[in-house]
């Protein structure tokens, strides 16, 4: 084995050998330069029994960045294997293990992907490690092959798991991927470089030529003054919050100062307010401030600023560096309910959303914007400027606008407006959120959410992928109130209809799953899954889990048997209501399956359909609740909403939490904030969007039969380009 060895962990992979009897050479060179190639090459060619050549990409004692693939290309060049430690530069470093000439590397979770310690992997040939598996062993628990072999075999580690670090590091993948690896290179781009312009300004100098430097640590070499003591100015920054490295290095006395982790340029804006003045040990600000060529006015002029986002990109940081130039900035953060209303549901708490601001440089407060509009907040800050993108101009939006410059004018304020950041990687980070939203286990438990935070959830019919698009698009603004759908409803009815069979069962589960694939494909909110009777109990607890397992939040079913006919036909056809002790059986053994407490099992009770009192479909809910229903949908053919309410009253006056649904079709005169008063919780606009679909398309056939041509009609169809905006490109 050749290490070729420039610094501390190539020399750890040395001390490896030693330990364990390994045939090897230590290749030294000095720490702070790069491996000789030459050097390299005579040495490979001068030991042909040489079989593997081990370095490391990134030696973070010096941050020097090795020229991995030219001495992989070496390796391969002498029919050796090529290992690299890539420890501190994978999910950091872009790295391409074929133009890299990587055989093997390996990484630890806690490092570029910011997991917890305990779960270290190994990249590389599958062949090589088959092959390994009549190698001499030296370790048991830590053997390759071992390991490898039983993930083939079983899918599972070989010994207990580390399970809290293995989630750990599933949720740093996903936010891996949700930053991407261009993004987020860029990123440790940015904090490297404002690391050395602070660094230079403060006159140190580099222990490493910078062209050789990974881009990840940077180690400065201490001042060349006496009363320089690095353990007081290391004590002092981590007092703030701060921790500076000493240095690896033992023929240089330095420090490091890294790009690594979840930080961005304003971290070490704030960082860098504290500095050291070598000449006399006194600690002062430091001068690292990334505004290059901006002055900030020296006034006391407020600027306010509303954000209603789960991650800060550059286009939120334009605003708030422009914002920064009128004066002292405060952030309004939006509520959840009032964010909920206006754009879509956070991803990240509501803390979480304000932590990401409270420590920017340049924010020196951070409210609650509790409305969507302005009046309340502007006469609570009293701004001289409120800052906001110019993309709110059109559409809904811009009622927020008017309000805004009405309120403004009214209070002596101005708008600043910004240009609106369209790039690839603002639009990216959009894209990202959106599809963490879409995800199963945020989609799933988004209703039982919604349920806690909205005083009645409104959901919509939907059938499609356009239909749902409808449903996830739609926001009204009317006497400055915003509205929107709160989640959607995959009804047996429209499904049915859409693929022209029946409403009796008829389109099987496969069918349904496909059409709830479709919504879910472009859409982000939750789903209620109209699961007519349930169908077998042995057939109910596999439906459970399927649905459960693709994010719908929620099935209804109702407590019918035998051929499904639709309720609205009330008792004008033959239709048998199930025992109280079957349908709650059905549903006792639904809860029992699921995997997860989002997902919830909702009782349709049909004795007011089938006019069976009041009375009974009381009992029939303090049954199936019992039973284990997570909620009571109350349903009713007449127009008048009068029983539906009776059972509400009668039912809340008794029971404050198990929610109510209601499908207003027959009585529909009915408003949201009334069915709320008596205790409502999800109103269900159960086929409206078909219903409405169906005259349309018809009209438009027979017209254009009626004038042979389409002429007539078009002043009724949706212009091709607003479609085409409707449904988002990749």
């Amino acid at each position: 084995m050749l290490v070729v060895n420039n610094g501390a962990y190539s020399t750890r992979a040395v001390e490896i050998c030693e330990y364990y009897g390994l045939p090897h050479i230590n290749l030294q060179f000095p720490v702070l330069e790069r491996p000789d190639l030459d050097v390299v090459r005579k040495t490979l060619e001068e030991n042909p029994d040489i079989a593997l050549v081990y370095t490391t990409h990134n030696e973070t004692g010096t941050g020097i960045l090795n020229p991995i693939r030219e001495i992989g290309a070496l390796a391969h060049e002498f029919g050796a294997v090529f290992i690299v430690d890539t420890t501190s530069t994978l999910a950091m470093r872009p790295i391409d293990v074929q133009k890299d000439n990587i055989d093997f590397c390996m990484a630890s979770a806690q490092k570029g992907l910011m997991a917890m310690t305990g779960l270290s992997f190994i990249i590389g040939r599958k062949d090589i490690i088959e092959a390994s598996k009549d190698y001499p062993k030296r370790s048991y628990y830590c053997n390759l092959y071992l390991q490898y072999h039983f993930f083939e075999k079983t899918g599972e580690m070989h010994f207990t798991p580390p399970v809290q670090t293995i989630y750990a590091t599933i949720q740093a993948l996903k936010e891996y991927f949700a930053e991407g690896e261009e993004a987020k290179w860029a990123r440790h781009t940015r904090v490297f470089n404002a690391i050395h312009k602070g660094l230079d300004e403060l006159g140190f100098k580099d222990a490493v030529k910078r062209e050789w430097q990974a881009g990840l640590v940077v180690s400065p070499i201490y001042p060349d003054d006496p009363n320089w003591d690095f353990e007081k100015v290391h004590d002092y920054c981590y007092e703030r919050g701060y921790t500076i490295y000493p240095g690896k290095i033992s023929t240089t006395n330095t420090f490091r100062l890294c790009a690594l982790g979840a930080i961005d340029e304003d971290d070490i804006t704030a960082f860098s307010r504290y500095s050291v003045r070598h000449w006399n040990i006194t600690i002062l600000r430091f001068r690292l401030y990334i505004m290059i060529n901006r002055k900030k006015r020296e006034t006391d002029e407020k600027v306010y600023a509303c954000f209603c986002t789960d991650v800060i990109h550059e286009g939120h940081l334009n605003i708030i560096n422009k914002a920064k130039e009128y004066g002292e900035l405060v952030v309004g953060i939006l509520s959840d309910e009032a964010m909920i209303r206006y754009n879509r549901f956070p991803t990240i708490g509501f803390e979480e959303r304000v932590a990401l601001f409270k420590n920017l440089e340049g924010v020196s407060e951070v409210v609650i914007q509790h409305d969507i509009m302005y009046d309340k907040i502007i006469e609570e800050v009293k701004p001289d400027y409120v800052i906001h993108g110019d993309n709110w101009k059109e559409g809904p939006e811009a009622a927020i606008r008017a309000n805004v410059i009405e309120v403004l004018e009214k209070n002596g304020g101005e708008l600043i407006e910004v240009p609106y950041t369209y790039n690839e990687n603002v639009k990216r980070v959009d894209d990202r959120l959106k599809e963490k939203l879409a995800m199963p286990e945020f989609r799933r438990k988004r209703l039982r959410q919604l349920i806690k935070m909205r005083p009645i959830v409104k959901t919509i019919e939907v059938h499609s992928g356009l239909t749902g698009l409808i449903a996830e698009k739609t926001v009204v603004e009317n006497d400055g109130e915003f509205d929107q759908f709160d989640a959607m409803w995959i009804s047996s009815l429209c499904d049915s209809t859409a693929k022209g069979k029946p409403d009796i069962e008829l389109v099987d589960m496969t069918s349904r799953c496909r059409t709830i694939d479709d919504v879910m494909e472009v859409t982000t909110k939750p789903i209620i899954f109209d699961g007519d009777t349930g169908g077998l109990t042995e057939h109910f607890v596999y439906l459970v889990r399927t649905l459960e397992r693709m994010g719908v939040s929620a099935i209804i079913i109702e407590d019918k048997t035998g051929l499904k006919k639709n309720s609205l036909f009330g008792t004008e056809v033959a239709q048998t209501q199930d025992t109280i002790e079957n349908f709650s059986a059905k549903i006792a053994a639904g809860k029992k399956v699921q995997l997860t407490d989002d997902f919830m099992i909702i009782a349709r009770i049909e004795s007011l359909i089938l006019e069976q009192g009041m009375e009974d479909a009381l009992n029939r809910a303090r049954a199936f609740r019992d039973a284990g229903a997570d909620g009571i949908m109350i349903h009713s053919r007449k127009k008048d909403p009068a029983e539906i309410l009776e059972f509400c009253d009668k039912f809340r006056a008794e029971d404050k939490e198990t929610p109510i649904v209601v499908v207003p079709s027959s009585f529909n005169t009915i408003t949201e904030a009334e069915l709320a008063e008596h205790g409502v919780n999800i109103v269900i606009y159960a086929n409206q969007l078909t219903r409405s679909a169906f005259p349309a398309m018809e009209q438009t056939a027979k017209d254009i039969l009626k004038y042979h041509r389409a002429k007539e009609v078009d002043s009724r169809l949706m212009p091709i380009k607003q479609i085409l905006t409707l449904i988002d490109e990749l």
